[in-house]
């Protein structure tokens, strides 16, 4: 049983396990972490994570033009809005024509997002609540970014504060997707000190990753 949650549909053994077993592929670091964790906290931060790769990668490629890459975003968050009548064949149906011949892990992972959206609905109510938000949060911020500047090609960081916006988009939402997670089995003092360190300790990670990116 990969899951802990005592009422998840049966089917979401089978997608849980396949979640578990992606993200070795995807995110090594990710995956140590995960494996380190006891369930169902290790299934809720693996299946979030996954959420975000699909946007993450969207975001990434560059090969898409920007206003395919936000339109791809919006209904992703749509997908995740659960007031809108959006579903997982949906985003399923715009993806399909930008997905590459040959997919890598994370292209898997895009192709496949049905399955993760089934794991993450066989969370408990209080683990889609942490994750749903920030995913939501990534994938609107990430189209908005696309579309500031479709006319010049797509993603550009023309200030200081843009970066900052950027990699809070990209990694400050995913350190508090966890940390809101985490948050639950803590103390209340724990909680605390955890929420007011997760922006700044999310954007420290991005901003090293930029800075190596940068060097080359």
């Amino acid at each position: 049983m990969v899951g802990g949650h005592p009422q998840f549909p049966q089917y979401a053994a089978s997608e849980r396990a396949w979640c578990h077993d992606t993200v070795q592929d995807v995110s090594r670091t990710f995956a140590l972490t995960i494996d380190a964790l006891e369930e169902p906290m290790a299934t809720r931060i693996c299946v979030g994570y996954l959420l975000c790769r699909v946007a993450d990668t969207i975001e990434d490629a560059t090969e898409i033009p920007p206003a395919e890459q936000a339109a791809l975003l919006r209904t992703y968050d749509s997908v995740l809005d659960p007031d809108a009548d959006a579903t997982a064949k949906d985003f399923e149906a715009a993806v399909e024509p930008v997905l590459p011949a040959e997919r890598n892990a994370d292209w898997t992972v895009v192709a496949e997002a049905p399955r993760v959206l089934r794991a993450f609905e066989s969370l408990d109510a209080d683990a889609q609540e942490a994750i749903r938000p920030t995913v939501r949060e990534m994938a609107t911020g990430m189209a908005a970014f696309v579309e500031r500047y479709e006319e010049d090609g797509g993603l550009r960081i023309q200030s200081v504060e843009e970066l900052e916006e950027y990699c809070w988009y990209v990694a400050g939402t995913v350190g508090e997707l966890v940390t809101e997670l985490l948050a639950d089995d803590a103390s209340t003092t724990e909680a605390s000190t955890m929420r007011e360190h997760a922006r700044s300790f999310a954007l420290l990670l991005q901003l090293v990753n930029v800075a190596k990116d940068v060097r080359p």
